[in-house]
């Protein structure tokens, strides 16, 4: 049974980081290792109508070009805020 992720006070945000989560342990399997907050949320300083989602995911190993491939899109319609319809894109895309 999974428990609800509720990382930050922004339902939408928590839905991002939510399906993320889902979708990049089922790419990487048993070499997810952890997925942490960075940026403006870690920080405090998160602005809904103008900040982007920052944070960083950790692996067991490197993780070669496939996996990297099947990596969740930007134009993926799950990663627009419903609020906004901001573009949520993980840093370094």
């Amino acid at each position: 049974m999974s428990v609800p992720l509720h990382p930050t006070p922004y339902a939408d945000v928590n839905a991002v980081l939510s399906d993320f989560l889902a979708r990049i342990r089922l790419i990487l399997g048993d070499r997810f290792r952890g997925m942490y907050l960075d940026g403006s949320l870690a920080l405090g300083d998160f602005n809904p109508q103008s900040s982007d989602i920052d944070f960083v995911v950790t692996t067991s190993e490197c993780v070669g070009l496939r996996e990297y491939a099947r990596r969740p899109q930007r134009s993926d319609p799950t990663h627009r805020s419903r609020a906004g319809g901001r573009l949520f894109q993980p840093r370094g895309r």
